[in-house]
């Protein structure tokens, strides 16, 4: 029996960041059809026939707008190329960089929980940032800044959290 070789590409979505995401903004179901899509458009029957089995959204998370993709290891490039060329999902507009590209799950797993590390703490510091402003500029509540500026913190911790429980799960399955 001869082994499948895949490769798994680290997905990242570029929003603008004035932006205004609803939740469900984009699901895996979503995602699948946008890229066959753009396969289908940039590399016609071919390139669309030949992702249809291995194409599948692996780990989805819509907080940190980040997704693992598995895809054909000879056709990755395709699927790459493809990827630039979308421009939207759905009605917003989006970029989507490909942050790592691995052989196994594993190696994906690593980069990916990095990346959140670091989407984590750039998140955090954008909330302080904010408020640091609001604060400067006399709001005069600073109590209540603060108490909303650590709930904010909570919710990007409990994000981060739940991101690595599904990162670390998809070993597993």
């Amino acid at each position: 029996m001869v082994r499948r070789k895949d490769r798994y590409l680290a997905l990242e979505f570029v929003v603008a960041a004035d932006q205004h995401l609803h939740s469900n903004w984009i699901t895996p179901a979503k995602l699948l059809e946008v890229i066959r899509a753009s396969l289908q458009e940039n590399f016609g029957d071919f390139g669309s026939a030949r992702h249809q089995s291995r194409l599948k959204v692996v780990f989805f998370n819509e907080q940190a707008r980040t997704a693992v993709l598995r895809c054909n290891r000879d056709f990755s490039a395709f699927v790459r190329t493809s990827l630039v060329f979308v421009t939207s999902l759905g009605s917003i507009p989006v970029h989507i960089n490909v942050f790592h590209v691995g052989g196994t799950i594993k190696s994906v797993q690593k980069r990916a929980i990095e990346f959140l590390f670091c989407w984590a703490k750039d998140a955090s510091w954008r909330i302080s940032e904010y408020f640091r402003a609001l604060g400067e500029k006399g709001v005069g509540q600073a109590q209540a800044l603060q108490k909303r500026q650590e709930k904010q913190q909570a919710d990007v911790q409990a994000d981060l959290r739940r991101a690595l429980v599904a990162i670390e799960g998809i070993t597993k399955d």
